[in-house]
C-alpha cells in the first residue's frame, strides 16, 4: 500500500508540474518560447510511452495541442504527428483523444495555404479523415460553443478557437472536407459563425468556403428538375380512338409533343438540395478570403 501511495503521489506531482509547464506555455509562449521548446522534446516522448498514466499523457497531449497552434513553433514539433495519431486512434477521452486529432492535423495541413484544398492528403493522418473518428470533432463543436464540456461530465472543455482552427484544416484535405460535409457539420459552423471572436469566426467561413468549392457528389446534386408543358394533338388521339385503339393505347402513340418554352415561368421548378439550412449559402467574398493568423490555445482548454 506504501509503494502504491507513494507512485500515486508522484503522479500527482508529476501531473501538477505538467499544468504549470500548459500554463506557461499558453500565457508566455513568446517570451519564454526557448525554455518551453526545451520541455517539449520530454512531452513527445511521454506520449510514446504506453504505461504512462493517462492523466500524464492528457497532460502531454495538451502542451502539443497547444504549441501546434503557433506556427513559428509547429514545424519542430512535426515528429509529434504520429504519436498523436496513435493516441486519437484510441478514441479515449481520458487521454484527450480530440485533443491528439486536432494537434495532428494542425500539424498536417498547418504549413499548406489557408484558402486551398491540399492535392493529396499526408498518408499519416488518412485513415482518421473518416466519419468514425471525425464524428466526435463535430460533437466536441457542437457542446463547445454553449460551454458545455466534452465528453459529458468530463470536466474537459475545449475553446471554439482550437476546435474550429482543427476543422479548418482538416478541410484542406480532400478526405476530410468530404467527410465533414457528409456529416453536415456546416449548421454547427454557421452557429460558430456567430460568436464574438473573429477568429471562430474566420476559422468558421474558411472550412464552409472550402467544403463550397468542393462539394461531395451527393452535395452538389442541385440539378432543376422541370415538368415540362405538353400539348395533345387532339386529331391523332381522335383517329385513333375512332380506329378502335382505347385511349390508354391512343396516349402512348406519339400524341404529345414537348413545347419549346424559353424560359421555366410556364413550367414547375424544384431545386432538389440535401443543405439543411438556408444559411448554407455560397459565401460573398469575392476572390479573397481572411488571412488567418493561427494562435495558441486559450486559457480555458
Amino acid at each position: 500500500e506504501k509503494e502504491e501511495e507513494e507512485e500515486e503521489s508522484l503522479l500527482s506531482r508529476n501531473e501538477a508540474t505538467l499544468r504549470l509547464i500548459n500554463t506557461f506555455s499558453r500565457t508566455m509562449i513568446e517570451s519564454h518560447q526557448m525554455i518551453i521548446q526545451q520541455f517539449t522534446k520530454y512531452f513527445i516522448e511521454l506520449i510514446k510511452i504506453q504505461k504512462v498514466s493517462s492523466k500524464v499523457k492528457s497532460q502531454s497531449v495538451t502542451h502539443l495541442l497547444i504549441l501546434s497552434s503557433n506556427p513559428t513553433i509547429c514545424p519542430s514539433i512535426s515528429q509529434a504527428c504520429e504519436p498523436l495519431i496513435e493516441i486519437a486512434k484510441l478514441q479515449e477521452p481520458s487521454q484527450n483523444s480530440v485533443g491528439a486529432l486536432i494537434a495532428a492535423a494542425n500539424i498536417c495541413f498547418g504549413n499548406f495555404p489557408e484558402t486551398e484544398i491540399t492535392d493529396s492528403t499526408p498518408p499519416v493522418i488518412l485513415n482518421l479523415l473518416t466519419i468514425n473518428f471525425l464524428t466526435p470533432l463535430k460533437l466536441v463543436l457542437e457542446r463547445t460553443l454553449v460551454g458545455e464540456d466534452y465528453p459529458e461530465g468530463s470536466k474537459r472543455y475545449y475553446t471554439p478557437v482550437v476546435v474550429c482552427e482543427g476543422i479548418a484544416n482538416i478541410c484542406k484535405s480532400p478526405e476530410g472536407c468530404a467527410t465533414f460535409q457528409r456529416l453536415k457539420i456546416m449548421k454547427v459552423l454557421n452557429r460558430a459563425k456567430k460568436l464574438t471572436d473573429i477568429r471562430v469566426r474566420e476559422y468558421s467561413q474558411i472550412s464552409l468556403e472550402l467544403m463550397k468549392r468542393h462539394p461531395i457528389p451527393e452535395m452538389a446534386q442541385r440539378k432543376t428538375l422541370k415538368i415540362e408543358p405538353f400539348k395533345i394533338d387532339f386529331k391523332k388521339a381522335s383517329l385513333a380512338i375512332l380506329s378502335g385503339q382505347s385511349l390508354s393505347d391512343a396516349l402512348k402513340i406519339k400524341n404529345f409533343s414537348k413545347l419549346n418554352i424559353p424560359n421555366s415561368k410556364n413550367g414547375y421548378e424544384h431545386n432538389d438540395s440535401d443543405e439543411e439550412d438556408d444559411q448554407d449559402q455560397p459565401l460573398n467574398w469575392g476572390n479573397s478570403i481572411p488571412n488567418v493568423q493561427r494562435i495558441a490555445v486559450s486559457n480555458n482548454m
